[in-house]
């Protein structure tokens, strides 16, 4: 993980100098505190910016996010598991 903080780091300024905001897109719970705190810091600090987006996809897959998006819902027909899903 500390690539992806040191990256984080190196690139913050980049973004603010040239209007690059900065989106997470996967699971923060699962990151480390350290790597949690600076993206969620870099995030905000460029909330802002609509030139340019920097997508980063740390703890990210479609499947965990269709099942985190069905049972999300207010009120799920169905609790949807990792179990019930096929593997190809």
């Amino acid at each position: 993980m500390r690539l992806f903080d040191t990256m984080i780091e190196r690139n913050l300024k980049e973004a603010h100098e040239e209007k690059t905001r900065i989106i997470h897109l996967g699971r923060k719970d699962r990151l480390a505190d350290s790597l949690r705190k600076k993206i969620l810091k870099a995030e905000e600090e460029t909330s802002e910016y609509k030139k340019h987006y920097l997508c980063i996809g740390i703890d990210y897959g479609g499947e965990d996010e269709i099942i985190r998006a069905i049972n999300k819902t207010s009120r799920p027909l169905v609790s949807i598991q990792r179990k019930h899903c096929s593997s190809r």
